[in-house]
This record gives structure tokens, C-alpha cells and sequence, in this order.
């Protein structure tokens, strides 16, 4: 299992990766994050557990970005992450994150 961690692939190019639990999502929000031309992306391909805490972290981002008017994309959602987004309503907001 790898620890949670917020990797830099590009200029405005992240992979969320690891175990993300709500005592490190804290954490991980409050990473600065680099866009390139305003514009982000986030692969979560690397999630090896979703719960809801990923999906605050992830609202928490879009959030911020957006004050900063950065659109930011999330891609590679796993299909637990993709139940949770719809068991809460979320499909407009995360999935249409632009």
C-alpha cells in the first residue's frame, strides 16, 4: 500500500495516489497547485481506497481553483469514487468539473 501523496506528473498535471483517509485529506488540500494557461488536471487512477473524505478533498479543490479561475478536471475515477459521487449527487459538480 502506498502512502497518499499528491504527485506532480506535469506543469498543471497531478496524480492523487495511495490511501487517502480523512486524517491526510487535510493535508493533501492544502497543496498548492500549479495550472498551466488556467487549466489543472488530476488523475485518480492512483486512489487505492475512496470514501467520502476523497470526495471533500476533491470539492475543496474545485472550490479553490475556481476562486483562482483555474478549471480543474478530474479524470480516472474508480468505480467505488464514482458510486459515492452518485449516491451523493455530486455527477454535475465533479464529473462536469469544468
Amino acid at each position: 500500500m502506498q502512502p497518499p501523496a499528491l504527485e506532480k506528473l506535469a506543469q498543471g498535471h497531478y496524480r492523487l495516489r495511495g490511501e487517502v483517509v480523512f486524517t491526510v485529506a487535510a493535508t493533501l488540500a492544502d497543496q498548492p497547485l500549479e495550472d498551466d494557461d488556467g487549466r489543472c488536471r488530476i488523475d485518480l487512477d492512483g486512489l487505492e481506497h475512496a470514501d467520502s473524505s476523497v470526495l471533500a478533498l476533491l470539492l475543496r479543490w474545485l472550490r479553490r481553483e475556481r476562486k483562482r479561475g483555474v478549471t480543474l478536471e478530474f479524470a480516472g475515477f474508480s468505480a467505488q469514487l464514482l458510486s459515492l459521487i452518485e449516491l451523493y449527487d455530486l455527477q454535475p459538480i465533479l464529473l462536469d468539473a469544468d
